[in-house]
């Protein structure tokens, strides 16, 4: 009986230091995200070549990577487009795995996670690490809503890959992400050190509203 009151208070303390950090993080992101949200409206006033797939995908990832659905869904419907038309099939699909995660929220999750393997499937997908990593992202988004245990292992691969390619905001985001499961499997101690992780990278680097992982050169 002791030992389950010990693990209750223990989760309970790994909520609220949860619940704190997710408060500082807040408190610090906020401005910037919200410089970021209006500059994606302003994009829209800007001129971008709706005819150039690249400058229509990296600004529909930009505001993705601050979670602007609205915004970037009809960037990347246009993408997606495209790159169908000119035969750019690993853009095509970057372009409608972003376009999927955007309209997330008006659709089955079971759907959308069965749609990401498919494309995981892909040998476009497999031989390219960057565009892998940006659908086994998308899949993790999707997958902690319905099948934790995988979302879990699709993060743990994903960060795997980021560290390999030297992609330091998506080895913070999936440390972010994988602190969760840390909560949830009740080891706070490593879950509060990942969020903080995450933190301090943020703030040290200002990294809020960044370009995805598909960065052209």
């Amino acid at each position: 009986m002791r030992r389950n009151s010990f693990k209750f208070a223990l989760g309970l303390a790994g909520l609220a230091i949860l619940a704190l950090l997710l408060m500082a993080t807040w408190q610090f992101a906020f401005p910037l995200i919200w410089d970021y949200h209006n500059s994606g409206r302003a994009a829209k006033l800007r001129f971008i070549d709706p005819n150039n797939p690249g400058e229509i995908l990296a600004e529909a990832d930009r505001l993705a990577w601050v979670f602007n659905s609205q915004a970037s869904e009809p960037l990347y419907a246009r993408a997606e487009q495209l790159f169908a038309k000119s035969g750019d099939q690993a853009d095509e699909i970057h372009a409608r795995v972003g376009l999927v995660r955007a309209r997330a929220e008006t659709m089955s999750f079971v759907d959308i996670s069965q749609s990401l393997a498919k494309e995981l499937d892909k040998p476009v997908v497999r031989d390219d690490p960057r565009l892998k990593l940006w659908v086994l992202a998308a899949k993790g988004y999707t997958d902690i809503e319905i099948n934790p245990s995988a979302a879990k292992k699709e993060w743990q691969e994903a960060r795997e890959i980021a560290s390999r390619l030297g992609e330091k905001q998506w080895v913070e985001r999936a440390d972010g992400e994988l602190a969760i499961f840390g909560f949830l499997e009740g080891d706070s101690t490593r879950a509060a050190g990942l969020i903080c992780s995450a933190l301090l990278h943020a703030m040290a680097y200002g990294e809020i509203g960044r370009a995805s992982c598909r960065e052209r050169v």
